[in-house]
């Protein structure tokens, strides 16, 4: 259940989460960078995108190829967006 939100899958339309919600990429309003640290390590990252339909999130530090998920992701969405550190 903690993971619903969690993309699952990644296209040109949109983005699918584990809980089954599509998301197209210009629904979404806002783009978060958030980094989990404890003494100074980095412990998990992740991009939070925000829309009408929620929040959902890619878990950078659980992606296999997180640098190509992330450029596939950044590429797509509407300029404007990135707010980044938190």
């Amino acid at each position: 259940m903690g993971e619903r939100h969690f993309i699952r899958q990644m296209d040109d339309a949109g983005i699918v989460t584990r809980g089954g919600r599509r998301i197209a990429w210009n629904e979404f309003t806002r783009i978060v960078q958030s980094r989990g640290k404890m003494q100074g390590a980095v412990l998990s990252d992740e991009y939070i995108l925000h829309s009408s339909k929620g929040k959902v999130s890619l878990p950078t530090w659980r992606t296999e190829n997180a640098e190509a998920a992330k450029a596939f992701m950044l590429q797509r969405l509407p300029s404007g967006l990135f707010d980044k550190g938190r």
